[in-house]
């Protein structure tokens, strides 16, 4: 099964969220469904029951207190003027130990970090090239700040891919 390891958004962040892809609804882009919206810690892949097993079992070991993540500005993979994914950006310290702790334990099963980690809430996939009114509203979105919540805890996610968008669950 095709799993990650993720920090759920509150409802009230969700909401803000969803007055921010508003402004991104365009033909060439694919917004997240709200209830979708998450913070990646770490993408795992494909991995069989055993291993979903060892995984639940070593992310139990992993104690951390709560913290706060600060969301604020969109960015863009691979940059602002090629767009291919729309995201938030979050900061916090505790969060990259948190990230590095689980890439740790997860090493330890064989299971390796795809890519680097960036603190991120992933809005939007572009499909297309983009034209300048995207640009715009990207470009005034860039330092806005959109609010603050505590991270109690992280879960293992199942993601079943579908033609309508993948459903997630814990």
């Amino acid at each position: 099964m095709r799993c990650f390891i993720a920090i759920d958004l509150p409802k009230e962040l969700q909401e803000r969220t969803m007055e921010i892809e508003k402004k991104l609804t365009y033909p060439f882009v694919k917004l997240v469904k709200p209830q979708n919206l998450h913070l990646t810690l770490m993408f795992l892949g494909e991995i069989d029951e055993k291993k979903v097993e060892d995984v639940k079992s070593a992310l139990t070991s992993i104690k951390f207190p709560k913290f706060e993540i600060k969301v604020s500005g969109i960015g863009c993979f691979p940059n602002m003027r090629s767009p291919r994914v729309i995201f938030l950006n979050c900061h916090s310290s505790e969060l990259n130990k948190l990230a590095s702790e689980i890439e740790k334990k997860m090493s330890s099963l064989g299971i390796r970090r795809d890519k680097p980690f960036i603190a991120h809430i992933t809005l939007a996939r572009v499909k297309r090239k983009p034209d300048e009114n995207l640009f715009k509203v990207l470009e005034e979105h860039r330092h806005m700040e959109l609010g603050k919540f505590v991270a109690t805890e992280f879960k293992l996610k199942r993601s079943v891919l579908t033609p309508s968008g993948p459903i997630y669950s814990d």
